[in-house]
């Protein structure tokens, strides 16, 4: 046993004498290249030398690392490298930091700029060297820079003038070109010819002046205008001009501008004086209708409206009052007393007519005061002054039915009363299914009320007369069977919806010289359908006039005659027509 230890110990100190007696590798040394494109980092030493980057992975040997562009700006690399040589340790590490320089960016040349130009303008191009590698951008230099379209146009003007432009090349979306600057002279146009200046003719007639302006160059727009004399203001005016000669001289300027493109504008101007057309209006007729109230008082003009001043006293002979008023119907007279009504009749182109006066007193007994009855079938409401109202059928299990006359007066009880109006609701619907088939209003009812004829699916036709002012919101709604209405020459205001869901209507016959104002759209549903008959002379008003435009087929008949103004239906508004009136009025009395 101590001959096996003895021989362990010898063994173990001769190895340790051999490993005092190995060698270290000398440390590698570290070499670095710069080229075009790279860096090239070698490490050299005794046997085996190997190479890592900063995280100590090992790399290869030779190292090359890559240049960055320019705006990268310079890198940074730091490699150890170590070495072993055969039957000696590994050396100490060495280490190298090498500056890894960016590459220079590639010089791009500027671009270039063409002109192309035409009889309207000109075409400022820019080019890069290369068009399938180079983007241009093109700026307009003398407003801030801003980015404009490459090519670019720039329209001759009546003035010349000059544009700059700056433009840089951009190659592969990367590398920029220097900015390159450009200026361009852009001619003006050839001066344009001038227009011959506008020149005016008139033509005139006994009751109208017109006035055209003309231009010699074939396709000239004229636009006309009226010049005020105190500030120069122009309000423009239809080409040709016009104007209703008036019953006094007329003065005025007006300036006529010719356009055409291709030429300058030139304008003229003419003082133009208008005679006067001086005829007195024939002067109104005023009769009188007395009944046990009082008295109604009619006036009769040529014209739609006449003025009138009424005055009175009382039963003493006392003077009372006086009043000015726009004749518009009859007035009534129902307090005991004495009175006068002066009128005269007045129009844009006649002069004021000779006044008409009549005198009357008015004696009346006390006044009528029971309200509610009944006359052959029609139920009444009195209204008070001696005038009634159509109201509502007092059984209404029963109702309206049949054909309806409603007179233009009814006497009760001794008295006389005046129909003025149909109440709201008066004859709606039907009742046990069968309703009124017809209806005649009488002359002097001047409202029909709201929903009056609703639902009167059984009425086929309608004559308003001439004295109704006003038709009532659904006056007439959804009278299904309706197939001609004819709307009187008073009527002046239309309620909403008055003859909606009256579908079969077909004819809608309108005496009115003035379309009366619809409330709205609504009023009838049969635009696309029916036929608009008015007076020929009238046509173009309901053309023009808000909701009556909607008709599609609007036709002017000599039948249609308005009451007030055309008395012989001739389509003419003459002194035979007062003759006619005259007439009327004398075997009527």
């Amino acid at each position: 046993m101590k001959k096996v230890l003895f021989v362990l110990f010898a063994m173990l100190f001769a190895g340790v004498a051999f490993a005092d007696e190995m060698q270290q590798t000398p440390p590698p040394e570290i070499f670095y290249v710069i080229n075009d494109y790279d860096v090239t980092i070698s490490a050299v030493g005794e046997g085996e030398v190997l190479m890592y980057d900063e995280g100590d992975n090992l790399v290869d040997n030779p190292f090359v690392v890559a240049r960055m562009m320019y705006f990268a700006g310079d890198g940074y690399v730091t490699v150890k490298a170590t070495a072993q040589a055969e039957g000696c340790l590994v050396s100490e590490p060495t280490y190298l930091t090498v500056v890894i320089p960016a590459l220079p960016l590639p010089e791009i040349p500027v671009p270039t700029f063409e002109q192309v130009e035409d009889e309207n303008g000109i075409w400022v191009y820019a080019k890069g060297e290369d068009p399938e590698l180079d983007d241009v951008w093109l700026y307009l230099a003398d407003v801030g820079g801003e980015a404009i379209e490459n090519p670019y146009y720039l329209e001759k003007k009546n003035e010349e003038y000059y544009a700059f432009f700056q433009a840089m090349t951009i190659r592969n979306g990367l590398y920029e070109s220097d900015w390159e600057f450009y200026t361009v002279f852009v001619p003006a146009l050839p001066p344009l010819p001038d227009l011959p200046e506008p020149t005016f003719s008139y033509t005139e007639d006994d009751f109208n002046f017109t006035i055209t302006a003309e231009c010699a160059e074939s396709g000239a727009e004229i636009s006309l205008y009226i010049v005020d004399p105190y500030s120069g203001e122009l309000t423009p005016v239809d080409n040709p001009y016009v104007l209703a000669k008036a019953y006094i001289e007329q003065r005025f300027t007006l300036r006529a501008v010719a356009h055409l493109d291709g030429y300058n504008d030139s304008e003229s101007e003419e003082h133009f004086v208008v005679s006067a057309f001086y005829q007195k209006a024939p002067a109104p007729a005023i009769t009188s209708t007395t009944d046990n109230e009082g008295i109604t008082i009619t006036i009769a003009s040529m014209y739609d409206i006449a003025t009138c001043w009424r005055y009175g006293t009382d039963a003493s002979g006392d003077f009372e009052w006086s009043e000015w008023m726009a004749y518009d119907g009859p007035i009534r007279f129902t307090e005991p007393g004495n009175y006068s009504i002066e009128a005269y009749s007045q129009d844009e182109i006649w002069a004021m007519s000779d006044v008409s006066r009549l005198d009357f007193t008015v004696s009346v007994p006390t006044p009528y005061t029971d309200y509610d009855f009944e006359v052959d079938g029609i139920y009444y409401k009195y209204t008070g002054d001696g005038t009634v109202a159509v109201t509502a059928h007092g059984d209404y299990l029963i109702g309206y039915h049949g054909d309806i006359v409603i007179p233009s007066t009814v006497n009760y009880n001794g008295w006389n009363l005046m129909v003025t109006a149909i109440e709201d609701n008066a004859f709606y619907g039907s009742y046990n299914g069968v309703g009124i088939t017809s209806v005649k209003i009488g002359d002097y009812v001047t409202s029909i009320g709201k929903g009056a004829f609703k639902y009167c699916v059984d009425l086929t036709e309608v004559t308003l007369g001439d004295y109704v002012i006003s038709i009532g919101d659904e006056a007439f709604y959804g009278c299904s069977g309706l197939t001609s209405v004819t709307i009187g020459s008073g009527v002046r205001t239309i309620g909403r919806e008055a003859f909606a869901g009256c579908t079969a209507l077909a004819d809608v016959i309108c005496k009115p010289a003035v379309p009366p104002v619809m409330a709205d759209s609504n009023c009838f549903d049969c635009y696309g359908t029916a036929k608009l008959h008015v007076f020929p002379a009238v046509l173009d008003s309901y053309q023009t006039t808000n909701y009556w435009n909607r008709f599609s087929n609007i036709v002017g008949e000599d039948t249609v005659v308005p009451v007030m103004g055309d008395a012989n239906g001739d389509g003419e508004f003459n002194i035979s027509d007062v003759i006619q009136w005259i007439n009327n009025v004398l075997n009527n009395n």
